[in-house]
């Protein structure tokens, strides 16, 4: 569904439901006029209470999580309440949900990456492997259990402190081992996939400060997974945050699909991303990236070269994403 073609009937839905107040206006760029949508005040706990619930009831101990629309669109809403997503540089379009449709993700970030000096490919890996180009992803890493046959740090600290969020504890069949690493590495990826049941019970909170996360661990944020870690490393003091290059961008920033995707980049061209990618220079970008010279780096190395060789890197997108675009 187009938004802009059914901003109205969309408008009185969400009117009737009694969630969101929606307004026109006048895009920068002088085309089509934009929709936006400003959450109502009143009792918003309330309604979060559930959503919340929901969440950790749906939540799965893997790499892909995406949080429920509800709660997406409260943390990205300004300060007025207001949800916009098209910028100078993309317009997108919207799902019945109220969310950039994956299509119009993909096709922003190519864009941005040929505006960056980037090949459009590295976006589209990044995206086919990170959120499938949904705005709405989140990763719990504490939830995490394996990435390939690597375990996430995240996990290792979590299932070592028998605690979670709430201060519930819970049980592990047998100690986990206080080094994972050499003769013992197997012995700890079979006790991780023994209790990939156990998870944490945070869950997101737009209303929170720290976003009702538990920040002992780390927590991969939006379409790139951009990764914000502990308190002690944020940028913007009290506030979910991280620098990257010459930016602060907040845990919000991130949630939305254009500073996401500049972040991403950003990320990539420090690594050596450019827009005529080498066996070597994917390597390089996607170590980077991954934090570790890993099967999982190598994977992505080959489907950007694999990429590479299409002439519209958009027919790269895999096709579970087509199921975001309505």
């Amino acid at each position: 569904m187009n938004a802009r073609n059914d901003f109205r009937s969309v408008c009185i839905l969400a009117l009737l439901m009694g969630s969101y107040s929606c307004s026109a206006a006048q895009p920068v760029d002088g085309s089509d006029s934009a929709s936006g949508c400003a959450a109502k005040s009143p009792s918003p706990r309330r309604e979060l209470v559930a959503d919340r619930a929901t969440i950790i009831k749906r939540r799965e101990p893997a790499r892909g999580n995406f949080i429920d629309a509800t709660t997406y669109l409260d943390i990205v809403a300004d300060a007025n309440r207001e949800v916009r997503f098209d910028t100078d540089e993309c317009r997108f379009d919207l799902t019945k949900a109220q969310l950039p449709t994956a299509r119009s993700v993909y096709a922003c970030g190519i864009k941005l990456a040929r505006a960056h000096g980037v090949h459009p490919c590295f976006v589209v890996v990044a995206l086919n492997n990170e959120s499938l180009g949904r705005v709405n992803a989140h990763g719990n890493d504490a939830n995490v259990t394996l990435v390939g046959d690597v375990i996430p740090q995240s996990r290792v600290s979590f299932l070592r402190s028998r605690k979670k969020h709430s201060g519930a504890a819970f049980h592990l069949p047998v100690e986990f081992p206080s080094d994972c690493s050499d003769a013992m590495h197997e012995h700890c990826v079979q006790l991780v996939r023994q209790t990939s049941s156990v998870i944490n019970d945070d869950g997101l909170d737009p209303w929170e400060p720290d976003y009702g996360l538990d920040w002992r661990y780390s927590h991969g944020i939006g379409l790139k997974q951009i990764t914000i870690f502990g308190q002690s490393t944020w940028c913007k003091a009290g506030i979910p945050s991280r620098q990257i290059g010459d930016t602060c961008y907040t845990l919000r920033e991130l949630f939305l699909p254009v500073p996401a995707l500049i972040a991403g980049l950003t990320f990539i061209q420090s690594a050596g991303g450019d827009a005529h990618p080498s066996y070597g220079t994917a390597h390089r970008v996607w170590v980077a990236y991954a934090g570790k010279d890993n099967a999982n780096a190598l994977d992505r190395v080959q489907q950007v070269m694999a990429c590479t060789q299409l002439a519209d890197p958009l027919t790269y997108r895999r096709r579970e994403t087509y199921a975001y675009d309505e």
